[in-house]
């Protein structure tokens, strides 16, 4: 997301999982504003962490939600609002952040018919209406 925000290839991006291991911090001017952007690795469940290194990547990814203003949540289309996704915006609530969603890769899904979006997204805010 960073690199579409900047308009220009600063960050690696693959499909593969736990590819980004850091926290990667980049100024953004824009609207008047400097704001700094950190993309940050992917947060997999506990369940799914099996390395030291990705242990303390998860704990970077934390302490970025809890100094950040601001916190977008990227869902993967393909997936759906997953159990870590509400994981994530409970910790971003918690720490009373400014929560933006976003939906990635909506390119990827075939079937989309005329309410696709609309009802993607009430299923997104229906799962987040039990903790608000």
């Amino acid at each position: 997301m960073t690199n579409a925000l900047l308009d220009a290839e600063r960050n690696i991006v693959t499909d593969v999982a736990g590819t980004t291991r850091d926290s990667i911090q980049t100024l953004y001017n824009q609207f008047g504003h400097e704001f700094v952007l950190v993309d940050t690795a992917g947060m997999r469940r506990k369940s799914k962490v099996n390395e030291d290194l990705e242990f303390y990547s998860v704990m970077r990814s934390i302490r970025s939600i809890e100094y950040s203003d601001v916190v977008i949540i990227m869902v993967d289309a393909t997936l759906g609002w997953e159990s870590q996704d509400m994981n994530i915006f409970g910790l971003a609530q918690k720490n009373r952040k400014g929560i933006v969603i976003v939906v990635n890769k909506w390119d990827l899904i075939e079937d989309k018919q005329t309410n696709t979006i609309r009802d993607f997204e009430k299923s997104i805010r229906d799962k987040i209406g039990q903790i608000q």
